[in-house]
């Protein structure tokens, strides 16, 4: 991030969510464009923003497509889905005319 805040854009694509410095968890990590994180949701301002996120790693991948997909993957497994993740094109954003 190179400001103190972004926007996170889900890989399934729709709104995207506001996520500021302090919602990081390791605030001294420095996210980059097109990072693959984590993130839970949380209530903000009457809308609804990213916290708790983080840098997404093997085992916490794994550990999300486990429980979301009933699919196992190891450590490399993992790894090498993260990084075919980094060079797909984003994902729509809902308003955006190819999302319609």
């Amino acid at each position: 991030m190179t400001k103190n805040y972004g926007f996170v854009v889900p890989l399934h694509g729709g709104a995207d969510y506001f996520v500021h410095l302090r919602d990081l968890l390791d605030p001294a990590a420095k996210l980059r464009e097109r990072e693959v994180i984590t993130f839970h949701l949380a209530a903000f301002n009457g809308k609804t923003k990213a916290s708790r996120v983080a840098r997404a790693t093997p085992e916490a991948y794994a550990a999300v497509v486990k429980a979301r997909h009933g699919r196992v993957l190891s450590a490399d497994a993992a790894a090498a889905e993260i990084a075919k993740l980094r060079d797909l094109p984003l994902p729509p954003k809902e308003g955006d005319t190819a999302f319609l």
